[in-house]
């Protein structure tokens, strides 16, 4: 099983991130979050192009299916204020 590797590469230490004892009952000090890795499973690829994953997300079906997601929650309209029936006829002008 693959995992991924995550440099540390350019990581600076902020004041906030020092070690320091995080209660008055604790005796040793709190550290600095380490890097992740995660297990490369059948269902996470670890060395997937970005370029696949961009056509993977702006795939038809995966933006039908968002677009359903999303009105079936009767979404908010977010910063675009775009209410969930003015999103179909622009995703059809848009994207076809």
């Amino acid at each position: 099983m693959n995992a991924t590797k995550r440099s540390h590469k350019g990581r600076k230490l902020h004041k906030e991130d020092w070690p320091q004892k995080a209660a008055a009952e604790q005796r040793e000090y709190a550290g600095v979050p380490r890097s992740v890795r995660i297990a490369e499973t059948r269902d996470i690829i670890a060395d997937l192009p970005a370029d696949s994953l961009l056509k993977r997300i702006l795939s038809r079906d995966n933006m039908n299916n968002a677009f359903l997601k999303v009105k079936s929650n009767r979404g908010a309209g977010g910063i675009d204020k775009m209410s969930v029936d003015e999103l179909l006829p622009y995703l059809r002008e848009t994207l076809i």
